[in-house]
Formats: structure tokens, C-alpha cells, sequence
């Protein structure tokens, strides 16, 4: 069975004996936390940011920034429903790759509104 909350997501993945960090991205800029994480010689900020949180539009943007060597890069993006990889950009419109995969060197991630396509 697919985990259907965060409660649940956090009771499957998680480990007790290591809580994961709480960051809480505030409704000012000033409250938007970010963050260096690295790997080797590959680095991303993370930017967490709480936009349009006095409107109706508010939503969750994640904002990555790669870097590799120190040198700014690209990083490449998919997503995953139901088992299946979802590319994130088409051949024709990156400027590069990241592994051989069309990638852009600002990657955000958004996570707001739900709605349904009917798609599977």
C-alpha cells in the first residue's frame, strides 16, 4: 500500500532514532530559509519559499541551484507517479544536460493547488 499522508510517508521512511529537520519557510522573504547541500564535488542551495502566502495563490516554491567543482551547472528534473518517470523538459528546450538528460540551471519546484488530470 502507497503511503497516503505525511504521518504516514514519515512512519515508513523515517527513522526514529533520527528526526528529520523541520524548516518553516515564513511569509516574508526574509523568512525564507535556505540552505547549502553538498555531495563530493556537487553542490545545490535550496531556496524555501512561502510565495503569495497573503493570497489565495499561496504555494510552496522550491527553488535548486546546482553547482559542480564550485562552477555553476545545470541539474536535470523528472517526477514519478504510479511508477513511471515523467520528464521534466522536452529535447527542443534545455541548453544543456545533466547525465545526458535535458536539464536548466534553475530547477523549481512548485507544490500548491491539486487538481486531477485523468491521467494514470
Amino acid at each position: 500500500m502507497a503511503v497516503q499522508t505525511l504521518a504516514e510517508f514519515i512512519a515508513t521512511y523515517g527513522n526514529p532514532d533520527k528526526p528529520l529537520p523541520v524548516i518553516e519557510a515564513g511569509p516574508e522573504a526574509a523568512q525564507w530559509p535556505t540552505i547549502l547541500v553538498k555531495a563530493g564535488d556537487k553542490a545545490a542551495i535550496l531556496q524555501f519559499m512561502n510565495v503569495g502566502a497573503d493570497s489565495d495563490g499561496q504555494h510552496l516554491c522550491i527553488d535548486v541551484h546546482a553547482f559542480v567543482a564550485g562552477r555553476t551547472a545545470r541539474a536535470s528534473v523528472f517526477g514519478m507517479e504510479s511508477g513511471r518517470r515523467l520528464e521534466g523538459f522536452a529535447d527542443t528546450d534545455a541548453a544543456g544536460t545533466s547525465h545526458g538528460v535535458p536539464a536548466a540551471r534553475l530547477v523549481a519546484v512548485l507544490i500548491g493547488a491539486q487538481a486531477e488530470t485523468g491521467r494514470q
